[in-house]
């Protein structure tokens, strides 16, 4: 997965270890490229819409995460 220059930006500003909210997360790409890189040992990936969140579950269990 390769994320786009707008989450590769935020990506870039979380410190090494971080335990993070994912807040608004939609497809749960970002939360997933933290774990997956070692950039962030924690991650909560949230939403409010249904739908969105499914696809953020559905992603992170496709992931290696």
């Amino acid at each position: 997965m390769k994320l786009d220059d707008r989450l590769l930006a935020v990506a870039s500003c979380v410190p090494a270890g971080a335990y993070l909210a994912d807040v608004g997360t939609d497809h749960g790409y970002l939360a997933i490229h933290l774990i997956e890189n070692g950039i962030a040992s924690h991650v909560i990936a949230a939403d409010i819409g249904e739908k969105p969140l499914k696809n953020a579950e559905e992603n992170i269990k496709k992931s290696s995460v």
